[in-house]
């Protein structure tokens, strides 16, 4: 068993870089993590800012309408 960790001489090598790829790509799934979590809390931001715009709108009664001329924007 030693010698499949010592790898000819080379497992420090070996092990040092399966340590660096395996913390980059730890670094990396947290970083996705904590951006999709802060993309996902401005999109309700945004959902709940619409939806107060939306419901101002109607209280004093304009029509939203969408893409009246029936053509692409």
């Amino acid at each position: 068993m030693a010698d499949f960790f010592a790898m000819g001489g080379y497992g420090s090598y070996v092990w040092g870089s399966y340590i660096v790829v395996a913390l980059v790509m730890g670094g990396i799934f947290v970083w996705s993590v904590k951006e999709l979590k802060s993309r996902q809390a401005a999109l309700d931001r945004l959902k709940a800012q619409d939806k107060s715009l939306e419901s101002e709108a109607a209280s004093v009664g304009i029509a939203q309408t969408e893409n009246q001329d029936g053509g692409a924007a």
